[in-house]
């Protein structure tokens, strides 16, 4: 919720309050607010995605004044910030002078207040992508080297650090913004679509929100793609794409595939494929006496001796041994 007073000449006039990005319910859709007072007029329009949210705003200035903001927060978030035309000074707990071109990542938590002086007539637009705390805790599950630590920045109530991260808007940006505004044209994909494309831009300044150095660092758009192959060779590991197949599937090339695919899991796609056909082969044989036939079949191998090959270069002993042994943990051993 963010509750708009405006501060003209030394009085106080009630603006509008808008339930925003907090109550994000699942749905795409757009919807525009206005607020307007003698000398001050707010246009806000929310594109509200299936766990985020952008927000472009167009504010006329007819007379310089200030505008006090109070911000109601049970639901922390992050926000990436860009002005784009104007200038508006930012009062948190230091004064910081926006000019168009400007841009940071703030962690937000908790309430607070802000003020915003506009010095000079004329017109301020901002944009805003907003992640609030489900979107990041989702990413957590994935990447939690980077997400855990922003998540518990949230959680210990770190108000606005607006030095987290500062940069210039660039041509990356406003592609960003574009193509957000444009999503729609995705259909019933213009959600995973946004998403894509700020994950694309956004992550280095989370690396750097984290303490990670990004440098070298793929972006968490190509770190999504690794994973959604990891999760299809996992379903099908009887019958597994090959790389060309695999990398058209998650919408990449086979040389990025390559060289993501290892950086991301140190293993390459081959490689896990005969990793979880040897974990799963253990954990058959180690449950029952099914006939070793049927496990190699049920993994891809059509000859017996192909899968005992396989099972002894990964484990050491052969699957025989190892189904007389107990189904022993012999992974110490194991070729890797």
């Amino acid at each position: 919720m963010l509750d708009f007073d405006f501060n003209m000449d030394g009085t106080m006039e009630r603006g509008a309050t808008f339930d925003s990005f907090l109550q994000l319910d699942g749905r795409v859709r757009s919807e525009t607010y206005r607020a307007t007072t003698n000398d001050f007029k707010l246009n806000l329009e929310e594109i509200a995605f299936t766990d985020f949210s952008y927000m472009s705003q167009r504010i006329s200035i007819t007379k310089p004044c200030q505008v006090d903001i109070r911000h109601e927060g049970d639901a922390p978030y992050i926000t990436l910030n860009a002005v784009l035309s104007g200038s508006v000074n930012k009062w948190i707990s230091s004064d910081d002078y926006w000019r168009a071109g400007d841009m940071n990542i703030s962690v937000v938590s908790g309430d607070y207040n802000s003020t915003w002086d506009f010095a000079t007539t004329g017109v301020t637009s901002q944009q805003a992508v907003v992640l609030p705390m489900p979107f990041l805790e989702r990413l957590g599950k994935r990447y939690p080297e980077v997400f855990v630590p922003i998540v518990e920045m949230l959680k210990r109530g770190d108000i606005h650090k607006l030095s987290a991260v500062n940069a210039k808007v660039d041509r990356g940006a406003l592609r960003l913004f574009a193509d957000i505004e444009q999503s729609y044209i995705m259909g019933t994909a213009s959600s995973d679509y946004a998403e894509q494309r700020i994950m694309d831009y956004i992550s280095p300044f989370l690396y750097k929100m984290a303490g990670i150095e990004p440098e070298g660092k793929s972006s968490f758009r190509i770190r999504n793609m690794m994973h959604d192959a990891r999760d299809i060779v996992e379903a099908r590991i009887t019958n597994p794409p090959s790389l060309n197949e695999l990398a058209h599937e998650v919408g990449t090339n086979e040389c990025t595939l390559k060289k993501e695919f290892r950086a991301e899991f140190g293993l390459t796609v081959f490689g896990l494929i005969y990793k979880i056909r040897m974990e799963r082969a253990a954990e058959m044989l180690r449950r029952g006496q099914s006939p070793m036939m049927d496990i190699a079949q049920s993994l891809g191998y059509d000859h017996i001796s192909h899968f005992s090959t396989a099972f002894r270069r990964f484990y050491g002993v052969p699957p025989t041994l190892f189904r007389q042994m107990g189904g022993a943990d012999m992974s110490a051993s194991a070729a890797g």
